[in-house]
């Protein structure tokens, strides 16, 4: 049997960065890891999997995934500032806080 290759398919050997690229990315994309799980949680896992017709490692790869993208899609809520206004309404400067809060509530019979 004779088998041809295209020889850009092929590492060039006399340069070996790129063979250690090719490594490197490798492992970093195929990377295997030994983890303990709780005998629980694994039959649960396991039984899971079984239902959903798909691996174990499936499973940990889109659970792992799924809480990574939650860390990094929450965003602080930042308060705006208003500095550079006028300030507070001098009508307002004279009242007390329960005038205050009255003028906002009304009567005060939806104040918390």
């Amino acid at each position: 049997m004779t088998v041809r290759t295209d020889p850009s398919d092929q590492a060039d050997l006399s340069d070996s960065s790129s063979i250690d690229k090719n490594i490197s990315t490798d492992m970093v994309t195929h990377m295997k890891t030994t983890i303990d799980i709780a005998d629980d949680l694994l039959l649960r896992a396991k039984e899971e999997a079984k239902q959903k017709n798909t691996t174990l490692k499936s499973l940990v790869e889109r659970g792992l995934a799924e809480i990574l993208e939650k860390k990094e899609s929450k965003k602080l809520f930042k308060i705006r500032s208003f500095a550079g206004g006028e300030g507070v309404n001098p009508i307002y400067e004279a009242m007390t806080w329960d005038e205050k809060l009255e003028v906002i509530y009304g009567n005060g019979s939806d104040r918390l």
